[in-house]
Parts: C-alpha cells; structure tokens; sequence
C-alpha cells in the first residue's frame, strides 16, 4: 500500500485542543502525528467532531485550520487550510 502523502510526519504526542462552533465549542485532543500540511489527531470521548475547525497546539504556539481527510472511530486524519501564531 503505497502512502499518499507529500510531507513528512513526525511523531508528536502533543496535547491539543478542536475548536469549533465560532469558538464556542472545544474538546482536548492528541496529536499522534504532525507534517506541515495535516495531522494524525485521537479524539477520545469526544463526540463527532465537525469537518472544519480550528486546531490549537500550545506546545508548538500554533493554531491551524483544519478539514477532516478520514476517520476511524476516535481517529482524525486532517489536512492543514492555513496555520497562524497562537495568541497569549
């Protein structure tokens, strides 16, 4: 099975949160795996998460707009729209 993606990934294991709902709505998540144009995320618990919404890294000081590539039960693949600083 061939990979279909054009970036490379790394393993990340960083705590996140799913922002959604013009910001109204959020649920912690995990970054398993992190390119510079999508993520691996683990939503555990969460309820099914909306094909568009923001992706905020604290770690990295990132946030991402993201769209939802596929899931599997508590599993996200995204693919990044555009990213931004995180503010203070």
């Amino acid at each position: 099975m061939s990979d279909r993606r054009h970036h490379m990934r790394r393993r990340s294991f960083l705590g996140a949160r799913v922002v959604f709902a013009g910001g109204f709505q959020s649920y912690e998540c995990l970054v398993l795996n992190l390119s510079d144009a999508g993520a691996e995320l683990h939503a555990a618990g969460s309820p099914c998460l909306p094909d568009l919404f923001d992706l905020e890294v604290p770690l990295r000081k990132k946030s991402f707009r993201a769209r939802v590539c596929w899931r599997r039960a508590e599993w996200v693949g995204v693919e990044f729209i555009e990213s931004s600083l995180l503010r203070a």
